[in-house]
């Protein structure tokens, strides 16, 4: 038998017919658009998956960002915030956070292992009031505090040497001082008691020693006021160079800034004011 299909040129299709075919054609084409062609990578959402599992370890913010973060205890390890530490390495350490231009910040924490153990630190800017403050107490201090390290050891050095020079002036001094007390005594006691014959001996060794107690007491002044010029350079230094301050001195209505010309041999101070 001869079987062909002769398409009927009469055949309608009714509305609701088409509405069937049309959901089936686009049920097909999503079936074939979600299925995996041959070759195709399937592992890219498992990597995704795992990607987000938590790693015990340490997360680190500061503010400002870019700080210098070291951690020392069983392990030592650093970076620059914001940082995580993802060893999982427990136990206890010392954090420090440290940035040019801010005060640094230090303290202890424990890792315990098991969790992201998360730290935010806010660092203050340091200030040529912190700076003059310590150069006040000990030359050299508060150029340390700002950075400057070379002007801080030479300030400080200045200052030991100056506060030395004091003490063997002092001591000098009181030396000086109670030699020519026994002196001075031995004259009185002569005078007094009538006896005439070493007057002249003990007048010389008294104004001698009178001398010598002078030039002691100004060599004192003088280790004295070394200290003092020392402990005043220190803490102009701190307060008007203060690092990127260009010498300016600024307060709400007031600005001071240090004005020098050695070619005319003069130096002062500039203010201005605003009202």
């Amino acid at each position: 038998m001869d079987f062909r299909f002769i398409p009927n040129r009469n055949l309608q299709v009714s509305s609701s017919g088409r509405v069937i075919l049309i959901a089936a054609i686009m049920f097909w084409g999503l079936t074939i658009g979600s299925a995996p062609a041959i070759g195709q990578d399937t592992t890219k959402k498992a990597s995704e998956s795992t990607s987000n599992v938590t790693v015990p370890g340490l997360t680190v913010t500061s503010n400002p960002e870019g700080a210098l973060v070291e951690l020392k205890g069983v392990a030592e390890l650093a970076g620059l915030s914001p940082v995580y530490f993802s060893q999982g390495i427990p136990g206890r350490y010392k954090l420090k956070v440290s940035k040019t231009g801010y005060e640094t910040y230090s303290t202890t924490i424990v890792i315990s292992g098991d969790r992201v153990e998360q730290v935010d630190v806010r660092l203050d800017p340091k200030t040529r009031g912190k700076a003059a403050i310590r150069s006040l107490l000990l030359p050299g201090w508060g150029q340390f505090y700002s950075g400057q390290k070379t002007k801080g050891g030479v300030m400080t050095v200045l200052a030991l040497s100056a506060g030395a020079a004091v003490v063997f002036a002092e001591i000098d001094y009181q030396d000086k001082r109670d030699n020519f007390d026994i002196v001075n005594d031995s004259y009185l006691n002569a005078v007094g008691s009538g006896s005439i014959e070493n007057l002249s001996v003990l007048f010389r060794q008294v104004e001698l020693a009178q001398a010598d107690a002078h030039d002691a007491e100004s060599t004192r002044r003088a280790a004295f006021g070394g200290a003092i010029a020392v402990w005043t350079i220190s803490f102009l230094d701190a307060l008007f160079f203060f690092p990127n301050s260009n010498g300016q001195v600024t307060t709400r209505k007031i600005v001071i800034t240090p004005e020098s010309d050695f070619i005319k041999g003069y130096a002062g101070l500039k203010a201005s004011f605003s009202f």
